[in-house]
């Protein structure tokens, strides 16, 4: 207490109010997923309390490894013991709460279903987080939590279409119904071999058509011709050819499940590799390239002798420029196709 001219002044500590403690509603694509109170996340729409044990697990572990790299917490273990449930007094207001234990070591607070609970008609489980537990922090606990969740494919009832499975659809044909007796591999290749035996014997008649009409001295030529296209040919095939197995083993150790793309487009119409003016432009090119080459060979049957020879062996390069340019379901264009189950479907419970 002072007194400066006659008036007393009084010293008071000078404190700031205490803020309210914090209080979030969690929501994703328009559901209720959780909450924020105070130094607490909370989750719920969980079907049984072993969904919520497991899935206080990975919010717990996520949050705790978070924690250890901001922080330098001591990170948790990887490989914990089974989780369990213990009743303890786990509430400020006293009440008997379940925890959920991991290794012997309190982790969560299960919440079973109850209007008067925050979990409302559904199993939820809060986590603690230690101090500081400003806003900004548990905003991000919060984010990282759910992130987790959704991600780690842990059950949880609330995405399950709303909690009920898919009924089997009454029109619905088995795969065993529609599937080849012969892999799709197997049939690609014997559809490759078709082609290529077959645009083998049309070069081998036009080669000899064209050397039974030239004259001697350009027999020769025209086959040393003929002979270096196919080499550049197999030079170009071989390497292509080696590098597609190579491939396809590397996909069968890595478990990889691919097909032919005319399989996959049979089954996944959805999935195009190219544009509508990109899978165009190639056999436009081919059909051009082929008709050009036909009609060059037609002319030297009946061009004059000095002339039929070059023509002659114009057409047939653009005859195998044209097995160049043609597409090849499985080796140009190739998808991967990936078995997609239901988020409630291939998960076990401990």
């Amino acid at each position: 207490m002072h007194e400066h001219h006659g008036t007393t002044i009084a010293r008071t500590p000078s404190r700031l109010p205490t803020p309210p403690p914090l209080a979030l509603d969690l929501s994703h694509a328009g559901r209720p997923v959780g909450w924020v109170r105070g130094d607490t996340i909370g989750f719920r729409g969980f079907a049984s309390n072993v969904e919520a044990a497991h899935a206080a697990w990975v919010a717990y572990r996520a949050v705790a490894l978070r924690l250890a790299k901001t922080d330098g917490r001591r990170p948790i273990p990887v490989d914990i013991g089974r989780l369990t449930l213990s009743a303890g007094d786990d509430g400020d207001d006293g009440d008997d709460r379940t925890v959920v234990m991991a290794s012997g070591q309190p982790i969560a607070t299960l919440l079973p279903p109850d209007p008067g609970s925050r979990s409302g008609d559904s199993f939820g489980f809060e986590l603690r987080v230690p101090a500081p537990t400003y806003e900004t922090r548990m905003r991000a606990m919060a984010y990282l939590a759910h992130r987790a969740l959704r991600k780690s494919g842990v059950r949880w009832a609330l995405w399950a279409r709303d909690g009920q499975p898919r009924e089997r659809r009454g029109d619905a044909v088995p795969a065993e119904a529609i599937t080849s007796p012969r892999p799709p591999r197997a049939e690609a290749r014997s559809a490759r071999r078709a082609v290529d035996r077959g645009f083998a014997l049309l070069c081998l008649a036009l080669v000899v058509s064209v050397a039974l009409i030239v004259p001697r001295n350009a027999v020769l030529p025209l086959g040393a011709m003929v002979l270096a296209a196919l080499v550049l040919v197999g030079a170009i095939e071989l390497p292509r050819r080696w590098w597609v197995r190579r491939v396809r083993a590397a996909e069968a150790r890595a478990g990889l499940v691919t097909v032919d793309h005319a399989t996959a487009t049979r089954r996944a119409p959805a999935a195009e590799p190219q544009t509508r003016g990109g899978a165009l432009r190639r056999p436009v090119a081919v059909a051009v390239t082929v008709t050009a080459s036909v009609a060059a060979l037609l002319l030297a049957l009946v061009m004059p002798d000095h002339l039929a020879g070059p023509v002659g062996v114009l057409g047939l390069t653009g005859l195998l420029a044209s097995r160049l340019l043609a597409p090849r379901p499985g080796i140009h264009e190739r998808e991967e196709i990936e078995a997609r189950r239901e988020p409630d479907e291939g998960l076990t419970r401990a």
